[in-house]
């Protein structure tokens, strides 16, 4: 093997960015200290750039996550704020028993026990209204809801309630 140059280390400095692509903050690297990475030329600067972007990268796409389900989330929250809202405009007819199955839906991984009573809700006014088809739907979200509960036998029977209904309405589509 032939010996290494002791020369001094010139005075280089090596700029990475934080965000590849955006601007703003920079890590600055001088080269001494990445001098003693190296092997073979720049073998293992090139490993060490390589990892730190690896990581960059890593973290811009958590960012990248957070921010989708973020959004989502807020976007949700919207549209149950705007049913909620015309909930209360409502009469009492088959458009409010299909809004509270609306808001029934919504809440089922949000707040379950509210999607329950909005459940609860629409069966009995679809049941005072006499509308099998929303009674029906009622079944079905409150099925669903005991389903997210945990509550698989009450979860069963409202699916077979809604099952019923249907057949007797001949609605093939929903079954």
């Amino acid at each position: 093997p032939m010996p290494m140059d002791e020369s001094p280390l010139p005075s280089v400095t090596i700029i990475l960015p934080l965000a590849p692509g955006v601007g703003g903050f920079c890590l600055i690297v001088p080269f001494a200290i990445t001098n003693m990475f190296l092997v073979n030329g720049t073998r293992l600067l090139k490993i060490f750039i390589f990892t730190y972007l690896m990581i960059t990268m890593r973290k811009l796409l958590f960012i990248l996550i957070y921010f989708i389900a973020f959004s989502s989330m807020a976007q949700e929250r919207a549209e149950i704020d705007k049913l909620e809202s015309r909930l209360e405009m409502a009469t009492e007819d088959s458009s409010k028993v299909n809004i509270l199955n609306q808001l029934c839906g919504k809440y089922y991984s949000i707040d379950p026990e509210k999607s329950l009573k909005y459940g609860r809700q629409a069966l009995t006014l679809a049941k005072q209204l006499g509308l099998k088809q929303e009674m029906a739907d009622s079944y079905t979200q409150l099925g669903t809801s005991h389903y997210y509960i945990g509550e698989y036998h009450k979860a069963i029977e409202n699916y077979l309630e809604s099952l019923k209904i249907y057949e007797q309405l001949g609605n093939k589509k929903d079954i």
